[in-house]
Formats: structure tokens, sequence, C-alpha cells
């Protein structure tokens, strides 16, 4: 994989976790929450292969394997580990967002949950938050597969994933059984962008255009901002959202690609651009880790440990950058271990 790319999404993976870290540092959020879950999808778009238009099979059976299967296979794990969770505080009745009178899901509420999840990639635990992003990245890229193939060129297909957003965003267009939006077109779209970008060979910024993108994207703050997990969107906001995504993102492609940065950071972004499912996985998980720190130093009642998806007031005083660093850390950890023990069973065998 393009190094550049990889460097990316691991930019991508920790702003999303700083995101949910509640940082205080002014005007940080809204930054990066104008680019950086749109990040992915062009990311992804730009490793797309394009003999997988010819061979639509594989495609779908990397699809599947790669976006799919976890969410499937994570969301059944954390719907069967809730009553625990309840046990142990990490949710709970009084803190957190699930509000009085709230239990653990009883035979029926799992079962249900658990066929949300294989039928229309539905219904994961809010632990498990940031898996919309598997939804839609699961079925933009299967759009904008089917654009390309009827497009037969790229830029064809990125005037065609306009024209199909744009029909879909004034009509409010929704499958519901299929779990098809608003917001799979929006990354159909990206991700077209992101494989035009690749094939057409679009140079990297120079300084000036780098600054300027990442200029427009605090402008884009006050007049453009937009959520772009929600299903369906209002107001003209989501065209200039996403062209601002576009220009930002390559903004910091540009300074991956022409910036060289020290060999021990190099491995760094290079080993959480690899392990981006696991961060997000775990990351929500790991803050209840910084969230008991909190509770047992200023000594709070352990039902705060359900603040979700941390404990606002102590996050925003600075707690937020261990929360960052737990949600980073924490899974990169499990990763190395899990690794390193799969490692000693095959020297032994």
């Amino acid at each position: 994989m393009n190094s550049g790319i990889t460097y990316l999404k691991a930019l991508g993976i920790m702003l999303m976790v700083l995101g949910h870290s509640m940082c205080s540092i002014p005007y940080a959020i809204g930054f990066l929450s104008m680019f950086h879950m749109p990040l992915f999808f062009i990311a992804s778009g730009y490793c797309f292969n394009a003999k997988y238009l010819a061979d639509p099979l594989t495609f779908l059976k990397k699809r599947a394997k790669g976006l799919y299967v976890p969410f499937v296979k994570w969301t059944i794990v954390f719907v069967l580990l809730r009553p625990l969770f309840f046990a142990t505080h990490i949710y709970d009745t009084t803190y957190g967002f699930l509000g009085e009178g709230a239990t653990p899901y009883d035979w029926k509420d799992t079962l249900w949950t658990c066929w949300l999840a294989v039928s229309q990639m539905r219904g994961n635990d809010w632990l498990l938050g940031g898996y919309w992003f598997l939804n839609a990245l699961f079925f933009g890229s299967i759009i904008a597969w089917i654009t390309l193939r009827l497009s037969k060129k790229s830029e064809y297909a990125l005037v065609a994933s306009l024209v199909l957003l744009t029909v879909t965003h004034l009509t409010n267009f929704h499958i519901v059984f299929l779990n098809i939006n608003t917001r799979a077109f929006a990354a159909a779209f990206l991700f077209i962008a992101g494989y035009a970008m690749k094939e057409k060979r679009m140079p990297v910024f120079p300084l000036w255009a780098v600054i300027a993108a990442i200029a427009l994207t605090f402008v884009g703050i006050k007049y453009w901002p937009l959520a772009i997990d929600y299903t369906e969107y209002e107001g003209w906001q989501l065209f200039p959202h996403l062209l601002t995504a576009i220009l930002c993102t390559w903004a910091f492609y540009s300074l991956f690609t022409r910036y060289a940065m020290p060999a021990a950071v190099q491995r760094f972004f290079s080993f959480v651009g690899q392990h981006t499912l696991s961060i997000l996985t775990w990351h929500l998980l790991s803050f209840k880790v910084v969230s008991l720190v909190i509770i047992l130093i200023y000594h709070l009642p352990i039902a705060q440990l359900g603040e979700f998806p941390v404990i606002a007031e102590y996050a925003t005083q600075g707690w937020w950058l261990l929360y960052l660093l737990a949600g980073v850390g924490l899974p990169l950890a499990m990763t190395m271990f899990i690794d390193f023990c799969l490692k000693g069973r095959q020297s032994t065998r």
C-alpha cells in the first residue's frame, strides 16, 4: 500500500479518537470533524484496484471479509457482553446514554439485534459507535463499483455519482431493509473521488495550496459544518462539506508525501495505519480505563463509569489527552500482544 495513504489512515483514526475524547483545544473538534471520516472513504477509493471492475465476485468477497464480517462478528460479541457491561457499570441507567429504566437485552432483543447486524449491518452496540463507518463504506463501495463499471471512465463516474448523491439528498432516498441511504451515496462519491485522484495521477499540493485547503476547512467550520455519520442530511451544506473534505485530505496526503518524517514516527504511523479496525473496535471500551482512574482519584460514584464516551467534566479539563492515549495505545498494545502470542505458537510447532 502507498505509504502516504497508510499515514493518512493513521491520522484519520487518531483524529477520530481525539474527537471522541472531548478535546478542549479550541476549534480542534470542529476542524477534524470536517474531514477525518470522509478521509477513509477517499483513501479506500484510492486503494481500489481497477481489476475488480471485471471481477465482481472477488470484489464482493473482499468487501465482505474486510467490512461485513467484522461488523457482524463484533456486534454479536458486544451484544452478548451487554449483561457484563451492566454488571460492571460500563453501562449504567443513571449515567451515560441509556437513560432511566434501561436493562440488559432479553433474549428477544438480543436475537433481533443480531438479525439486524446480519441482514442489514445495523443495530451495533454503542461501544461500537464508530462502526457506522463499516456500514457506509460497505454499501458505498458497492454503489461506487456499479457506477464505475457502467461509466467506464472515472471522470464520468464522478459526475454520475454526484448526480446520484444530489437526487438521493433531495429526496431523502432510503432503502430501509438494505440500509442504503444518502450517507451511502456520499461515501460512494468520496470513494470514486479517491479512485479518480489516483487514476488521473493528481499532483500533490504545493505548500501554499496545503495552507489554502486547511484555511478553507476552518472557514467551513462556520458555514458548512456537517455530521457525516447521519444517514440523511438537510440543507445545502453537504456539497461544500464534501469538497472541503477532499481538499483537506489531499492537503495532508501532500504533506506526508513531500516531507519525510523521522523514521520512528514513520514506523508508528505505519503501524497505526495498518490497525485502524482494532482502534475503531476497542477505543471506546479503552476509554473506560481512564474513566476508572478518574473515579478512583476524585472519589466519584462507580456508576459514573457509564458516562459516554468519557466523563465530560474531567475530559475537558485535560484528561482528554489520556483518553486519546488510551484509545489509541491500548488497542495497539492488545494487537501487539496477540501477534506476539501467535508468533510464539507458530514457532513451537
